[in-house]
């Protein structure tokens, strides 16, 4: 407890049965006793010092007074002193030896509590406004018989109540010194050790696994059996245990085949009647027979390779790589080709890039221009051009075109470009490509330095559709709610670190009522769930930032008095994190340039239902950004928020 001033340590003496605790640089006291049963006497409303502190009972100081003692009886003996809040820094507690008397005054390290999450910062001011949970209804400063003031549900102290025996402590006022957080030992006994906090679940480490992404996933017809392609092996899932009532179904996986390229997004398709899959990584294709399963590369001369395939009426569709040739097997339902069977994405002079099915329409997106075609039945060739459809925007990413519905129509969404721009996320409307993305989101896309990698896949939960695209190269993934039409970031979190990451799923699959998604390093299948609050055992911390927060006309200096955020309450876990979870709040007072310090409130602990989420005082500001963040591993579904603000 070193005074940072003259390098000192502050009086902490033992009077007949009690000890005077030095707190304070001035008259703005705010002095909080937790664990020693204590009360305040009358005397401490004119402010004296040498004020004697008894057991059991709590007084508060009237608004009119200059300075505020709260005491609370806490089942434990931890005495906490603060005072005079400046900026956003706070003292950090030196380790000391036991002082002089019979009664040491020792700060401990087996305590866990931290007081700097119960009491609220403020500035130096004429009274300071505690936490309601300290505050007993406001009472006449002539009582003589003060109610007790029993402890809030939950402390986090460790240290045990002493048997049926209560120090008394002497408080006094000892002008322009720093108060620290000091714990009062016993005189009779020393205490047995405090008991364990429940540990915190432990973090997996990193995974030494990263050579296996997850390239692709396709569900076989019958909806019991899927493949997936992880590195350079095809695997056959399928059903270990069905799903009943109350449990979900788990899978098996079996390797079925090797692929000649471990890395790189692959296309799958089956033929239906024809009994087999096809999957194609770029310079190769690979048929996978779905009764005998056995797994082959394709040797036939006239397959040209493709990055994509589709799938129309029995024929299957590829891309030669490269060029503007799109091409089929020699007939419906065939695994044999013909050099014959192809035609050209030729309405202009740009390569193809990519090819989707959408509604029996065979969609040719190319480099700048997009072209529509259709089964017409050709004797020679299968698809003609459907005329008068061409749309003047291309793809700069393959593998980040995927199926999307907008509002009841099934359309097409990728990450686009055309002759004019890019960096762009495009979405159609019948025959019509509109812009989705935002000048925002396009212009940080802008500075990636490599997007031609971008893979893209889209999901339905709770009734909103979402375009997950993830940038590899750049480490980055966003996100598109079709039903908001907002964007937002996904990432995981890497706690070892403390950055983060694109987020972990590199290809989906919707199977067995279960949305699944490859790892992009180490070869797992992960359940993509709303009810999951950790990503595959590493936290998943979730953050939150508001507008800008100014007065608009003038710019006039808002207050920001106080925020409240309607989470659902109650969420803490039983046990280990999350068991009295907490939500961070940090503010900038300059557009989100520099920040504060963090300051945590509880979520509420299991059960506690009447938790509320607040933060009061919180700063003058021309231009105010909030950030809130959460990483425990419970719900953290927000609800709603309410800022109370002034102009000034």
């Amino acid at each position: 407890m070193a005074d940072p001033t003259i390098n000192q340590p502050p009086k902490a003496e033992v009077v007949d049965n009690g000890t005077r605790i030095v707190t304070s640089r001035g008259r703005n006291v705010w002095l909080i006793l937790l664990g020693t049963a204590a009360a305040a006497t009358p005397n401490f409303v004119h402010y004296k010092p040498n004020t004697d502190v008894y057991e059991s009972q709590t007084f508060i100081q009237p608004w009119s007074f200059k300075s505020r003692l709260i005491l609370n009886a806490y089942p434990t003996d931890i005495v906490s002193g603060w005072d005079n809040f400046i900026g956003s820094g706070e003292p950090e507690p030196p380790f000391i030896q036991a002082q002089k008397g019979s009664l040491p005054v020792v700060l401990t390290q087996n305590v866990p509590y931290n007081p700097a999450q119960d009491i609220q910062r403020v500035k130096r001011s004429t009274h300071v406004d505690p936490p309601q949970e300290f505050i007993q209804p406001q009472r006449s400063v002539l009582q003589t018989s003060l109610r007790p003031n029993p402890p809030p549900a939950g402390d986090l102290t460790t240290l045990r109540r002493k048997p049926a025996v209560f120090e008394e402590a002497r408080v006094f006022d000892w002008p322009n010194k720093p108060s620290w957080f000091v714990t009062l030992l016993p005189t009779e006994a020393p205490l047995p050790p405090p008991p364990v906090p429940p540990p915190p679940t432990p973090w997996p480490p990193p995974s030494t696994v990263t050579n296996l992404p997850g390239r692709g996933a396709w569900e076989l017809p019958g909806g019991q059996q899927a493949i997936w392609v992880f590195g350079n092996g095809a695997f056959l899932m399928t059903v270990k245990t069905a799903a009943s009532a109350y449990t979900p179904a788990t899978f098996a996986m079996k390797r079925v085949g090797t692929l000649s390229t471990s890395s790189g997004p692959v296309g799958i398709r089956d033929n239906g009647a024809g009994g087999y899959v096809v999957i194609v990584d770029g310079p190769n294709g690979y048929l996978y027979n779905i009764k005998t399963q056995k797994f082959t590369q394709i040797s036939d001369p006239a397959f040209l390779g493709a990055d994509k395939v589709a799938f129309i009426d029995g024929w299957w569709i590829f891309n030669q790589p490269g060029t503007q040739v799109f091409y089929t097997p020699k007939s419906t339902y065939s695994i044999e080709f013909d050099a014959s069977f192809f035609a050209l994405a030729d309405a202009a002079t740009d390569k193809l890039v990519t090819l989707m099915e959408n509604k029996e329409e065979l969609w040719l997106i190319c480099e700048k221009h997009t072209e529509i075609w259709y089964d017409a039945g050709g004797q020679f060739f299968g698809f003609q051009r459907l005329v008068s459809t061409m749309l003047q925007v291309g793809c700069s990413a393959p593998h980040s075109l995927t199926r999307f519905n907008d509002a009841g129509q099934d359309g097409l969404i990728w990450f686009g470009r055309s002759d004019r721009g890019e960096n762009v996320v495009i979405r159609t409307r019948g025959f019509e490509a509109q812009v989705v993305s935002t000048p925002a989101v396009s212009d940080e896309i802008a500075t990636y330095a490599y997007v031609a990698d971008a893979i893209g896949y889209t999901y339905q939960e709770d009734g909103h559709e979402f375009y997950v695209l993830t940038f590899p190269s750049a480490d980055k993934t966003w996100c598109f709610d079709g039903s908001t039409e907002m964007w937002h970031k996904r990432a995981s979190y890497d706690p070892y670190t403390d950055s983060f990451h694109r987020h972990r799923s590199n290809c989906f699959l919707n199977f067995q009522n279960q949305r699944l998604v490859g790892d992009y390093q180490n070869g797992s299948v992960y359940q993509m769930t709303r009810n999951a609050f950790t990503d595959a055992g590493w936290p998943l911390l979730a953050l939150r930032r508001t507008p800008h927060i100014w007065d608009g006309g003038a710019r006039e200096r808002v207050y920001m008095g106080s925020l409240q955020i309607e989470f659902a309450p109650g969420v803490g876990n039983q046990s280990g994190t999350g068991y009295d979870p907490q939500v961070y709040l940090k503010t900038s007072r300059d557009g989100g340039q520099t920040w504060s310090q963090m300051f945590a409130r509880s979520l509420g602990k299991v059960g506690n239902y009447l938790n509320r989420v607040i933060w009061r005082k919180l700063a003058f500001t021309r231009d105010g950004v909030m950030e809130v963040r959460v990483i425990d591993p419970v719900k953290r579904d927000i609800v709603g928020a309410n800022l109370k603000r002034a102009a000034k």
